[in-house]
């Protein structure tokens, strides 16, 4: 295999003779736990967040409501 590279400017290299090996580990990608584990994580930061802002609203209308 032989890789081309070139910049902005028209500058180029070429590297020749580059060997890769492809293998069954190489290619496995993200397995049902791991994407279901990552879902988990998103949806608790995105519910977490969402506390959080009703909790500081909430304060706020008190304040105003007090005042």
């Amino acid at each position: 295999m032989t890789i081309t590279a070139s910049d902005l400017a028209g500058k180029t290299a070429t590297y020749s003779d580059a060997t890769f090996t492809v293998s069954d580990d190489s290619n496995g990608g993200l397995s049902s736990e791991d994407i279901l584990g990552i879902v988990l994580i998103v949806l608790t930061v995105i519910l977490l967040g969402g506390v959080i802002t009703y909790f500081v609203i909430s304060k706020k209308k008190l304040e105003k409501k007090y005042k």
